[in-house]
């Protein structure tokens, strides 16, 4: 564990911050990274979409659409079209007896997509692909248990009359959330007390570089050694027992180097 955290303090907070930072622009670059958690929607058991939470305007689309060409081939992105195919999903799951779909997720090379199914709403949430879903489950469960139970009136309104207006007040608190829950997350791994898919490649790495500086070192020790044994035989031939003292001392350091 001692490793671990010394390995980690690699990880600079600056790097993994900037990518949680929210953007301005509704322009997404190609390049861009993708944030822990980049958005969710909350629709109804019959696939009507109420609410979208996003990291900022236009994310999941903008997420979503990467390496889609954009040249008329292909049809635009319709979000109000996945909370209809998990309402499918959900309907499908009853008829093989199959009681909710909580836990049920896709997922590519470019994003992940995970369903948390509450008695009258289902939530879609969309996040990278590789993070530790596990470490925050339960986070992102609780929250949305609280949401639907403190804005119960506004949530029931928009079950009844399909208006969502009373609605878009609660977005702004929900992309608040979304920001805290990417810092949160992102201080878990820093603390080491989590570690996803990304940053265990980047681990892994790092335990290459350590390997490679531990050989390097002990591979110079060893050819010391093996210098000392070919100048000792230099001054017994030679009768320089000056140099003899000399080598005795160098050999006496590098013992108390490495022994226990």
């Amino acid at each position: 564990m001692v490793i671990y955290k010394k390995i980690l303090n690699g990880f600079s907070s600056a790097s993994i911050d900037k990518s949680e930072r929210r953007l301005d622009s509704t322009e997404i670059p190609v390049e861009e990274k993708i944030s822990s958690i980049i958005g969710a929607i909350i629709s109804d058991k019959d696939g009507l979409s109420l609410l979208n939470f996003e990291i900022y305007d236009n994310a999941l689309k903008g997420f979503i659409s990467q390496g889609v060409p954009n040249d008329g081939t292909i049809i635009p992105i319709d979000l109000e079209l996945i909370p209809m195919f998990i309402s499918a999903l959900e309907k499908f799951s009853l008829e093989l007896n199959i009681q909710d779909l909580t836990g049920f997720g896709l997922k590519g090379s470019n994003l992940k997509m995970h369903i948390f199914s509450y008695e009258d709403y289902t939530v879609t949430v969309f996040m990278n692909p590789n993070i530790n879903l596990e470490a925050i489950e339960s986070k992102i469960n609780n929250y949305f248990e609280n949401l639907f139970e403190e804005y119960k009136d506004k949530f029931e309104m928009g079950l009844k009359t399909g208006k969502i207006d009373d609605l878009l007040p609660i977005r702004e608190i929900g992309r608040n959330w979304l920001e805290e829950l990417n810092k949160s997350y992102q201080n878990m791994i820093i603390n080491s007390e989590i570690i996803d898919q990304e940053h265990g490649q980047v681990l892994h790495s790092k335990i290459d570089e350590l390997y490679d500086d531990i050989n390097k070192k002990f591979s110079v020790t060893l050819e010391k050694v093996k210098k000392l044994k070919v100048d000792i035989m230099k001054s017994i031939i030679e009768k320089d027992y000056e140099e003899l003292n000399k080598i005795a001392e160098i050999a006496k350091e590098l013992k108390s180097k490495f022994s226990p």
